[in-house]
């Protein structure tokens, strides 16, 4: 083999490993970067608190859905209903004349686990309490019981009471070791974060397999449904060009999510299509714990430096208005 030909394959072989070599680091970067646990530890506080909201509406009527016998959703309903899946559910153990008990014990630790209270406890038994629930009332889960079990079971893979917790209080109190970056806060947050782009694509995906969406009709359709309405939508029949270009824009939006959400310059601006998108599905079709908590998952995309940014400006215009006025 010629001496020339030798060389053009070491070349090329070179170019493949640095190639990959560089695929490899920048895998890693993303993943595995240590990363400070302040913004998993923010995220903590709205996200645990919606889940410690939907579980403490349970109260208002507790027996109608988790009674053994006479509930909506009795024992051998649900059981049967589930016998062909691995379903775990606590209730399943508990005496009937412990029920309300082991509920008032389970919005305690919710409760702890809120305000970071001894949360490498609280954060494993948090995902167990979402998935019991969950698994005994199957026929009351919505949308915002999916996004609760979402953030409980990577909220607690992370370190998210390592501040803003009454557990870094005392740890501050007592001269215990400080937190440090760690790959579980970072791993947490593209956890999420690749976990609501894809929500968005198939959700995107899936709107595509209704007429209406292709027709530009959906959102004046759900407009017009009463059923939903907590203000009136009824005069987008007026402007048909309107409800087209939002039904169009919400399926384009959720499907291109996926690739425009990682480009830095283009980021702010998706995320605010989709704060915008829920807020209105809040105000106009009622539906503001689902719309907030996946807000909430908006948050994995900051920084620890946006975050003390933030934090900042927020003390600086404090300070600005303590000051006495003349």
């Amino acid at each position: 083999m010629a001496a020339s030909e030798l060389t053009r394959r070491g070349a090329d072989g070179g170019t493949l490993n640095r190639w990959a070599s560089g695929a490899w680091e920048g895998w890693r970067r993303f993943w595995f970067t240590p990363q400070d646990p302040l913004v998993v530890s923010l995220m903590r506080w709205p996200l645990v608190g919606m889940i410690l909201y939907t579980h403490l509406i349970w109260t208002l009527d507790f027996d109608a859905f988790f009674a053994a016998t006479d509930s909506w959703q009795s024992r051998d309903l649900v059981q049967r209903l589930q016998a062909d899946q691995f379903a775990y559910s606590f209730w399943w153990l508990i005496p009937a004349g412990w029920m309300f008990t082991t509920h008032l014990i389970c919005l305690l630790i919710l409760a702890m686990y809120w305000v970071g209270l001894a949360t490498p406890v609280c954060r494993w038994l948090a995902l167990l309490i979402v998935i019991s629930y969950a698994h005994r009332v199957p026929l009351a889960m919505y949308g915002l019981d999916q996004v609760n079990g979402i953030a409980a079971f990577y909220l607690a893979l992370s370190p998210c009471g390592a501040r803003l917790s009454v557990d870094a209080y005392l740890r501050r109190k007592f001269g215990w070791a400080e937190p440090v970056k760690s790959v579980a806060a970072r791993l947490t947050t593209r956890l999420i974060q690749v976990h609501l782009a894809y929500v968005y694509l198939w959700g995107g995906l899936g709107k595509l397999q209704g007429e209406s969406w292709w027709s530009g009709e959906a959102v004046w359709l759900t407009a017009a449904n009463l059923d939903y309405q907590s203000n009136s939508l009824t005069w987008l029949i007026h402007v048909p060009w309107l409800y087209q270009a939002l039904t169009i824009a919400t399926w384009a939006w959720e499907i291109s999510f996926v690739v425009l959400v990682w480009s830095p310059q283009l980021r702010p601006w998706v995320l605010a299509v989709g704060v915008s998108m829920h807020l209105g599905i809040g105000i106009f079709l009622g539906m503001w714990t689902f719309g907030l908590a996946m807000i909430f998952l908006y948050l994995s995309f900051l920084t620890p430096e946006a975050v003390r940014t933030a934090a900042a400006w927020f003390r600086s215009i404090a300070d600005v208005e303590d000051v006495p006025q003349p």
